[in-house]
């Protein structure tokens, strides 16, 4: 597998309850290269088909881990996302090597995750407990994100 070259930032939305965090999440980047997962369930160390998503290939470019829970342990997180291709464990299924998606976490919880050193440079943080807009314009415009619009 091949180390962090010059993949994307991973993103954590963080802040309060109800403030806002899932919707902007699914406003900027639901679509159909998008997958969502409960973080509440979630758990990369003891399940080891955790991102088994799909039948076919896993053909996402952004992976949403919402309402993660307080004690979640990042650190299973950081040999499957800080490379620029990750192995999805398939249940029945050969094991696949796949483009690492872009990883983002919605939680109220990111003190953990934030105090350790290295990976803020990984991560834009935006803090939902502030005004989040001048943030997520300010990723909208370094990562090019480009939202489609559902209107017609």
């Amino acid at each position: 597998l091949k180390n962090t070259g010059n993949m994307k930032k991973h993103i954590i939305f963080t802040g309060s309850e109800l403030t806002g965090k899932t919707l902007f999440a699914k406003m900027i980047f639901g679509g159909e290269k998008t997958a969502f997962i409960n973080g509440k369930y979630f758990d990369v160390e003891n399940d080891y088909f955790a991102l088994d998503l799909c039948k076919e290939h896993f053909n996402y470019e952004t992976l949403i881990i919402d309402d993660i829970k307080e004690n979640f342990k990042y650190e299973s997180l950081y040999p499957t996302f800080f490379r620029n291709e990750m192995m999805i464990n398939r249940m029945y299924r050969e094991t696949e090597v796949i483009k690492t998606p872009r990883l983002i976490i919605i939680t109220n919880f990111a003190q953990k995750l934030l105090s350790v050193e290295s990976l803020k440079s990984r991560y834009h943080v935006i803090d939902f407990d502030k005004d989040p807009v001048a943030d997520l314009m300010k990723l909208i415009k370094e990562e090019k994100i480009i939202i489609k619009t559902h209107w017609e």
